[in-house]
C-alpha cells in the first residue's frame, strides 16, 4: 500500500496523487499545472509513473488543473478506466477539448512569430491535440453517484462526496485493504463554499484515517457574499448611468453562471434595469450553462425547484427561454451572431471583432461577459479607456 504525489504538492495546480494497494495503481485527478510559461515543460515531462500501469482514474471535479493532462495520459499508453460523476463527465470533455484547441492555436499563433519562445522540448505540436482528447473521452467508463460507495476494484471501494465546488465537484474517500491492513483516505478535491445560492455547501465525509486536503485558500478570509453583490450591482449600475458597457472577464465554469443568475436577480428585485442586456461571449460558458441546466440534481434544494417549475435562473425575467431561437447578425458593420434567451444573448464574436455598441438610455443598456482567452486576446484595457466603461474582474475560481 503506496501513495505518491505528482503534483498540486508544493504548489496548487496539477492535482495527481497515485494510490497502489491490492495490485492497482489508481490515480486521483490528473490536472494542468498552470500559471506560467515555464510550467509548459513541466507539463511535458514524465508524470513521474507509468502512463501504461494506471488502472483507474478517479476524478474529483473538470476543473483544467485537475483534468488538464488526462488526454496525455491516454496518449502515453493509459488503457484504463476513469470514473467520475456524470456531471463532471460533460464538463470535463468541454474543458479537454478546448484546452487541446487553445494548444494548438498557441502552436499557431508561436509559428506565425518564428519561433516558439516557451520551454516544451517538443516544438513542433501542442502538448495533445484535439484528436487526442477526443481519443481519451473512449476511458470514461463507470458513473459516480454521489454518496454511493462504487467498488473501483477488489478490496477498494470509493465514496463521491459533494463538495460543492463546481457542479459535479467530490471529495472522494477510498477505503483501502491489503494483505489484512486495513486504512481509509480522504481526498478533498477542492471544496466550495458554504450557503451558495447555485450548488448545495459540501457534505460532511466519514471519519478517515487520512486527508489528503488542497490549501489554495488556507491561509485567507474571503469577504462575505453580500457586500461583494452590493459591490457589483453598484458598479453595474454607476456605468449604466455614465452610458458605458460593463466587462466581466470570468471563468467559464460556475463564475460565469453565478453571474447569469445574480443578473437576474438584480432585475428581478429592479437593482438593475429592465432594459438589461448581457452578452455572453464565451462559447465555453455557453455550453456549460447548458449542462449545468441538465444537471439540478447538484443544485441547492431552491434554485433546483426553480428548474423543476420552469423558470430558467440564468436568464433575465419577462421573456421564456427558447432552446431553438436562433438569430445570425454577422457582418462587417455588427460582426456578431448567437441566439436569444430572453434579454440573455449567447454569442460568438469573429476574432478581433469590436464589441457590441453601446446603446442610449432609451433603449437599454448592455452588460457584456467576454471571454479573454489571454493577455494578448484581451481588449479589456481598450475598454479600460474609454471614460463610461467599467472592467470588473472575478476573483479566482480555485
Amino acid at each position: 500500500m503506496k501513495l505518491s504525489f505528482h503534483g498540486a504538492d508544493r504548489s496548487v495546480t496539477g492535482s495527481c496523487h497515485l494510490v497502489e494497494c491490492a495490485g492497482k495503481r489508481i490515480l486521483i485527478d490528473c490536472g494542468l499545472h498552470q500559471g506560467s510559461r515555464e510550467l509548459d515543460e513541466e507539463n511535458a515531462g514524465p508524470f513521474g509513473f507509468d502512463a501504461a500501469g494506471i488502472n483507474y482514474v478517479l476524478l474529483t471535479h473538470a476543473h483544467l488543473d485537475h483534468c488538464g493532462r488526462l488526454p496525455l495520459l491516454a496518449k502515453r499508453g493509459f488503457r484504463g478506466e476513469i470514473i467520475t460523476t456524470s456531471a463532471s463527465r460533460e464538463l470535463a470533455r468541454l474543458i479537454m477539448l478546448d484546452s487541446a484547441h487553445q494548444q494548438e492555436e498557441d502552436m499557431r499563433y508561436r509559428a506565425r512569430r518564428g519561433g516558439y519562445d516557451g520551454a516544451r522540448h517538443d516544438k513542433n505540436e501542442p502538448l495533445y491535440s484535439t484528436l487526442d482528447a477526443l481519443s481519451c473521452l473512449d476511458y470514461f467508463g463507470r458513473t459516480a453517484t454521489y454518496a454511493q460507495a462504487i467498488e473501483v476494484a477488489a478490496g477498494v471501494p470509493a465514496t463521491f462526496i459533494d463538495a460543492g465546488h463546481i457542479l459535479g465537484s467530490a471529495s472522494i474517500f477510498l477505503e483501502l485493504e491489503e494483505q489484512s491492513h486495513r486504512t481509509s483516505v480522504l481526498f478533498s478535491g477542492d471544496l466550495g463554499s458554504a450557503g451558495r445560492i447555485l450548488l448545495r455547501s459540501p457534505a460532511k465525509p466519514p471519519h478517515a484515517e487520512n486527508v489528503v486536503m488542497e490549501t489554495t485558500y488556507g491561509d485567507r478570509l474571503h469577504k462575505q457574499l453580500g457586500p461583494s453583490i452590493d459591490e457589483f450591482y453598484e458598479a453595474i449600475t454607476e456605468t449604466f448611468k455614465r452610458g458605458g458597457n460593463v466587462i466581466i472577464p470570468t471563468f467559464a465554469l460556475e463564475r460565469a453562471q453565478e453571474l447569469l443568475y445574480y443578473l437576474s436577480e438584480g432585475v428581478t428585485q429592479g437593482r438593475l434595469t429592465k432594459s438589461t442586456q448581457v452578452y455572453l461571449d464565451s462559447p465555453m460558458a455557453i455550453s456549460a450553462t447548458e449542462i449545468f441546466r441538465r444537471h439540478p440534481e447538484c443544485f441547492e434544494p431552491a434554485t433546483a425547484k426553480l428548474l423543476q417549475e420552469g423558470h430558467d435562473p440564468f436568464s433575465l425575467p419577462g421573456i421564456a427561454f427558447h432552446e431553438g431561437d436562433r438569430r445570425i447578425r454577422c457582418d462587417k458593420q455588427h460582426p456578431w451572431r448567437g441566439h436569444h434567451h430572453g434579454r440573455l444573448r449567447h454569442v460568438h464574436r469573429r476574432p478581433r471583432a469590436p464589441p457590441p455598441p453601446a446603446q442610449s438610455r432609451s433603449r437599454g443598456f448592455e452588460h457584456c461577459v467576454r471571454r479573454l482567452r489571454s493577455h494578448r486576446d484581451s481588449c479589456a484595457p481598450n475598454y479600460r479607456r474609454r471614460q463610461a466603461g467599467e472592467h470588473l474582474r472575478r476573483g479566482y475560481s480555485g
